[in-house]
């Protein structure tokens, strides 16, 4: 929908965020209820003993291996269009539909 009716483009990705809040949220909420805990057992049976500033060097780690060995273009596309991507009506790199007039 986001690249198929450009106009809803902004309700489309409202809508998708509130869903994704709402599922997320919902299955962290039941998770607390039913075991007590907010975070997954996983977490803790991970970090149990290590100390943070090896989490997070371990983390960087991590992601920089994981987009040198994943087409690191498409993750330095996207950073990079987070921080200059223009506001306004026209796209910055216009999608080929509506260039042809589709």
């Amino acid at each position: 929908m986001y690249f198929v009716q450009p106009q809803l483009s902004q309700t489309t990705s409202h809508l998708g965020t509130r869903l994704l809040v709402l599922f997320l949220g919902g299955q962290t909420l039941a998770r607390y209820v039913y075991y007590g805990d907010w975070l997954p057992n996983t977490y803790y049976l991970k970090v149990t003993g290590w100390p943070f500033v090896l989490r997070i060097l371990r983390g960087l780690y991590a992601l920089v291996w994981f987009i040198y060995y994943t087409n690191w273009y498409y993750s330095f596309y996207r950073s990079h269009w987070l921080i200059f991507r223009r506001t306004g009506k026209s796209p910055a790199v216009p999608h080929p539909a509506r260039a042809n007039g589709l």
